[in-house]
């Protein structure tokens, strides 16, 4: 049988505000759930005004938490706005609280000037993006425990993420 899932964009439609639109997204999310949908991911867009989800990751534990089964996920972060420690942290708390139910799409989209300017200051210098990507998966799947001389990743847990890799080229993905 295939499996189905939903990709949201939390699109404000005309007339409606982003509140609105965020609800009708665990709404979807909740609808999908009782079909057994097998996934659900939320895009993350800065300045676009026809989108509401600029933090996929918020609007995942809100999801998480009205939802029984569907897997959750980001559709995707944009790696190059955020550290991958970082991100391993939030989407392995996920995972703890939520197990086997986190997707993480990774993007690699930095935006607009604006929006680079905005989230990563004026001059901004990039990580090589498959150093991040290298850096994230091994900071999500970290099994020992820190010590003084190791660095661990909180909290610990042993089942991962599912961890994507999103593109709209063929040169991207190795």
């Amino acid at each position: 049988m295939v499996k189905l899932s939903v990709l949201d964009y939390a699109l404000i439609d005309e007339g409606k505000d982003a509140q609105k639109a965020l609800q009708d997204s665990v709404t979807l999310a909740k609808l999908a759930d009782r079909l057994g949908f097998k996934r659900i991911w939320f895009t993350e867009h800065h300045n676009v005004p026809a989108f509401a989800c600029s933090s996929p990751e918020l609007l995942m534990m809100h999801t998480l938490a009205q939802t029984n089964h569907i897997r959750v996920g980001s559709g995707g972060v944009m790696l190059p706005h955020y550290r991958p420690y970082k991100i391993a942290e939030h989407f392995r708390m996920m995972a703890a609280l939520y197990p086997n139910r986190i997707d993480l799409g990774i993007g690699n989209n930095p935006g607009t000037t604006m929006v680079k300017q905005a989230l990563d200051g004026i001059n901004p210098t990039y990580d090589s993006y498959d150093e991040s990507i290298s850096l994230l998966r091994d900071y999500l799947t970290i099994k020992d425990k820190p010590s003084a001389h190791t660095l661990g990743v909180q909290p610990h847990i042993d089942h991962f993420p599912e961890m994507w890799l999103l593109s709209s080229s063929e040169t991207l993905p190795k």
